[in-house]
């Protein structure tokens, strides 16, 4: 239960802070020792086990980590052939058009067709800049398309262009 008393040093906690926190005194280093001392992992049960070594704690830890973001586990599922009623699947030739490569004649066409004065797209670069520079990254943009289209691409490196 607090008491009054402790209760009128948490709400002086805030001035507090903003008076004496910033500079280096003993007032921040004991806020940071104690943030430091509850932040702090003693302890974890692995496996139904209780580990305490710090060594072993920072290795499963990294290794939890690592597994959260390593490569996906590619799914093994697949639809029945017959699922759907022959009605409502698309025909092989509509097929081979859909997935069809791309053509350079249908990027220039995008290109031409997309309107400016638009947000910046996820790569921070606006409409205008493609078709400003069109001419010198068509090519490239249509090998990156073929890549994609033919499986190979590694979309995460696109991260690191």
């Amino acid at each position: 239960m607090l008491t009054d008393e402790k209760m009128q040093w948490q709400r002086r906690g805030g001035e507090k802070w903003l008076l004496a926190g910033d500079s280096n005194s003993s007032y921040f280093h004991k806020c940071a020792n104690g943030r430091r001392r509850k932040m702090h992992i003693s302890m974890l049960e692995v496996d139904g086990q209780e580990t305490v070594d710090p060594q072993s704690l920072r290795s499963h830890i990294t290794d939890y980590y690592k597994s959260l973001f390593g490569s996906e586990k590619v799914a093994d599922m697949h639809l029945e052939a017959n699922l759907c009623p022959s009605s409502q699947q698309i025909h092989q030739e509509d097929n081979e058009f859909l997935t069809r490569p791309f053509t350079l004649d249908e990027l220039d066409m995008v290109i031409r067709d997309m309107k400016n004065n638009t947000s910046l797209g996820p790569d921070g670069y606006s409409v205008e800049f493609y078709k400003a520079f069109w001419h010198l990254i068509r090519d490239d943009i249509k090998e990156m398309l073929d890549k994609l289209s033919d499986g190979h691409l590694e979309l995460w490196r696109l991260n690191y262009g």
